[in-house]
Order: structure tokens, then C-alpha cells, then sequence
């Protein structure tokens, strides 16, 4: 049974309890009937009334005894609907008590439920259509939102890599002054060179339109495509430059193990020679151990793999350091032989001053003696006149004028 139809025979039976009231003991004064399936009019049985109101109560009665047929839809649906609902079935069967004024109020009441059931029915459509034009709507609104965000994540994923190529880019302002002469290999300064110009232009080059929420979404779909492919771009040319930028890097470093290896070796030869030199020539013989044993670590640090800056210094400086003691004790031992040789040869002069002071003497007492010597010798002959001629006088002549007798005459001097 239907809405409508359980209404209308639940109102049926309030209007029945209200004509016919109930009795002392509860019963209702209607008569009770049991009506088949089939109901005829002229079967219906009414209590004995008088008055005016038995025409009209008939004519009800009757109007609202309509046989039951498979030709009424509605009662056949309302009777298949009361197999449910025995309590009503049960007082549907009894005989009805109609309104006086006959069936106007049922027709009124059919016109009003045929109303609201047109504007549920337009109602329950106007719904439908919203709602499909909401979820239209919000399908449409979620695949843009859907968009515009994957367009946004493409502009912010480009901004972060450009940010990277930028730092990349300022970072190799020191790798760019290098030349060939500063890294093992040249060919690493060619192709850095070209990775940093093409990386500037990647950097400097125009980007795509940002992403608004009042672009369509295919013009947003094209828009994330052009952003994906700039942050490509600057993805490889960011790649390429840090991979030449290490290799020159490792060139640079490469080239200053050589040149710091071959500064130490070349400490280590002017050591060498050094000590080599000083044999038997310093005046102390720890200041050549020393250096001997600085020459050893120094040529080890030269042939191991690893040799830092501040290594090959501190390996330079014992070497100095070593070799300073070194000259040192040679000019000390060199300063000591020079004034030992000079005391040797003041001492030797000296000697011979003394020696020849010496012969001097031994010299001079000869000649005394042999003076003495003659001395007594002439003392001992008999003096004879020595003959002299006298100035302006004749050699021939040997007259008393002019004669001269010398009384030393045949002693020698």
C-alpha cells in the first residue's frame, strides 16, 4: 500500500470513530462486517437510523464502497501494501462513515496530494541538477587545483635548482683565473671553460610565464612543461660545470703535489751536498748527524702519496735549520784553524827573532875575540916607525919633513 492510500483509510477510520462513538464497554455502535475482496454496494449493511442524515451517510457509504477490481490500481496496491499491516487491513474492512457533504473533501485531499507530489517530483529533479552541476563543478575546480599545483611544484622545483647553478656559477671565480702552467693537465682548464659559459647562459636565460590560478588548465599544463624543461637545462649545465670544476680542482691539486714534491726533493739534494761537503770540516760532528737524519725524513715525506703544504714546509725548515748548524760548525772549526795557524806563525816568527838575536850575539863576541886576539898579538911584536907622507909632499922623498910615525901602525882593525 502506499503513502497516500494508508493515510486516506487511517483518516477513514477517525471519521468512523468519531461518527460512531464507542459504547460503555469500548465497542464502536458501527456494526461489524467483514467485506471481501470484492465489495458490491448493495451488500453493504447499515444500522437503523433516523433523521435526516441516513441520505447522505448512504450515498457516502456507498461512494466510498467502490468494488475493489484489478481495474483500481490504487486499491490493489494499497491492499497488496495492508498484507503488512493487518491492524489497518483489518479496519479498512469495516463499513466506512463518509462525511455528510458527501466525496469533495477525498477530491480535495487527491488534488493536494497530486500537488505536493508534482513539486517533490520538480523539487527531488531541481536536486538531481544541482547536484550533478555540483559535482561537475567540483570535479572541474579539483583536476585545475589538480594542475595549477603540479605547475607551481615545477616553477619552485626550477627555482631551487637555479639557485644552485647561481651558487655553482659564483663559486668558481677562483678556478677561473688558473692557467695551464698552475694544473697537470690543460685540456681540464678547456672544458671548464666551456661548462661555465654554457651554465652562465642557462642561468641568464628568459624563464616561462608564472603560474596563476587564472590561467585555463592548458595553458597550466604547458606552462609546468616549459618549467620542467628550463629546470632540465639548468640541471645539465649545473652537472656538466660541477664535474669539470672537479676535475680541474683535482688538476690544480694535482699540479701542486708535483710542485711541492720537487721543492722538497730539490731541499733535500742542497742538503746532501751539504752534508757531503762538510766532511771532516766542522768542529762539531752532531751538527752532521743531525742534518743526515732531517735528509732521511725529508726524502720519505717526498715519496709518500699524501704531502701537504705545511708538511714539505716544516720538512724545509728542519732541513735549514740542520744545514745552518752545519755551516756554522765549519766556519767555527775554520775560525779556530785560523788562529791556531796564526799563533804557529807568530810563535814562528818570534823563534826566529830570537834566533837571529842569537847569531847576532855569537857574531859579535867572535869579533871581539878575534880583536882581543890581535891585540895581544901586536902587543907582543916590536914597534917599528910607520912612514906616512905628509900632505903636498913627494912620495919619493923620505926626508924627516913629512914623515909620520903611526903607533898602530901592523895592528888591524
Amino acid at each position: 500500500m502506499s503513502g497516500a492510500s494508508r493515510e486516506d483509510r487511517s483518516s477513514d477510520i477517525i471519521d468512523h470513530t468519531l461518527l460512531f462513538p464507542p459504547t460503555g464497554n469500548g465497542d464502536s455502535t458501527m456494526p461489524t462486517q467483514t467485506v471481501p475482496s470484492q465489495v458490491d454496494a448493495s451488500y453493504l449493511e447499515f444500522p437503523e437510523t433516523t433523521g435526516p442524515e441516513l441520505p447522505a451517510i448512504q450515498q457516502a457509504r456507498v461512494a466510498s464502497s467502490t468494488p475493489i477490481t484489478s481495474d483500481n490500481a490504487e486499491l490493489n496496491d494499497a491492499d497488496a501494501d495492508d498484507a503488512e499491516d493487518s491492524d489497518i487491513f483489518e479496519t479498512a474492512n469495516k463499513p466506512r462513515q463518509h462525511r455528510r457533504h458527501g466525496d469533495e473533501p477525498a477530491k480535495r485531499g487527491n488534488g493536494k496530494r497530486i500537488v505536493v507530489a508534482v513539486v517533490a517530483v520538480v523539487a527531488a529533479a531541481g536536486l538531481v541538477a544541482g547536484g550533478l552541476w555540483w559535482w561537475n563543478s567540483s570535479r572541474d575546480n579539483a583536476a585545475k587545483t589538480a594542475v595549477l599545483n603540479e605547475c607551481l611544484d615545477a616553477q619552485h622545483n626550477y627555482d631551487s635548482v637555479a639557485a644552485s647553478l647561481k651558487k655553482g656559477v659564483d663559486g668558481t671565480t677562483t678556478l677561473a683565473k688558473l692557467t695551464a702552467k698552475d694544473v697537470t693537465d690543460a685540456a681540464t682548464i678547456e672544458n671548464f671553460t666551456k661548462a661555465l659559459n654554457d651554465a652562465q647562459q642557462a642561468r641568464d636565460a628568459k624563464t616561462p610565464a608564472q603560474c596563476t590560478a587564472a590561467m585555463p588548465s592548458q595553458e597550466l599544463d604547458e606552462t609546468r612543461i616549459a618549467w620542467n624543461t628550463a629546470t632540465q637545462n639548468i640541471t645539465t649545465a649545473n652537472e656538466q660545470l660541477t664535474k669539470t670544476s672537479q676535475a680541474l680542482s683535482q688538476s690544480q691539486a694535482a699540479k701542486t703535489l708535483e710542485n711541492l714534491r720537487n721543492d722538497l726533493n730539490n731541499a733535500v739534494t742542497t742538503a746532501q751536498e751539504a752534508y757531503d761537503a762538510s766532511a771532516g770540516q766542522v768542529a762539531d760532528e752532531a751538527t752532521r748527524e743531525s742534518l743526515l737524519k732531517a735528509i732521511d725524513d725529508a726524502k720519505k715525506l717526498a715519496g709518500s702519496e699524501e704531502l701537504t703544504a705545511d708538511q714539505v714546509k716544516q720538512a724545509k725548515d728542519a732541513l735549514t735549520k740542520a744545514n745552518d748548524a752545519v755551516q756554522t760548525s765549519i766556519t767555527d772549526l775554520a775560525n779556530a784553524n785560523a788562529a791556531a795557524a796564526a799563533a804557529a806563525a807568530q810563535q814562528q816568527a818570534l823563534a826566529q827573532q830570537q834566533a837571529l838575536a842569537q847569531q847576532q850575539a855569537l857574531q859579535n863576541q867572535q869579533a871581539l875575540q878575534n880583536q882581543q886576539a890581535l891585540q895581544n898579538q901586536q902587543a907582543q911584536l916590536p914597534q917599528q916607525p910607520v912612514q906616512q907622507v905628509a900632505p903636498g909632499g913627494d912620495a919619493g922623498n923620505t926626508g924627516d919633513a913629512g914623515t909620520v910615525t903611526d903607533p898602530n901602525a901592523g895592528v888591524i882593525q
